[in-house]
């Protein structure tokens, strides 16, 4: 019985860990935003208000973010700092989408 016990709270606590690991390099907030940002520039290549340069900068601007999240996810751990840049890169992003 106690075997079983300790079984159980191994399995648990390597469960607990990778949880704790993958939320260090998870992105959900930045990949939810890029998902947004992807669909508002179809929809300006659709409706005619974006021409082909601006679609062009704007899709070069999407790239550098997912770079840029993929780099800073490399090492294992998103700090607070890289969460911070691709923030900023998003922002602009979205304000270059919306002019």
């Amino acid at each position: 019985m106690k075997s079983g016990i300790y079984v159980f709270a191994a399995a648990a606590l390597s469960l607990s860990l990778t949880i704790g690991l993958n939320a260090q390099t998870q992105t959900p907030r930045v990949t939810e935003r890029q998902e947004i940002q992807k669909e508002k520039i179809e929809q300006g290549v659709k409706s005619g208000e974006l021409t082909r340069h601006e679609t062009k900068q704007l899709v070069k601007q999407q790239v550098n973010i997912q770079i840029n999240k993929r780099a800073s996810k490399s090492d294992g751990v998103v700090t607070k700092r890289e969460r911070a840049k691709l923030d900023r890169m998003q922002d602009k992003a979205a304000k270059n989408i919306y002019k």
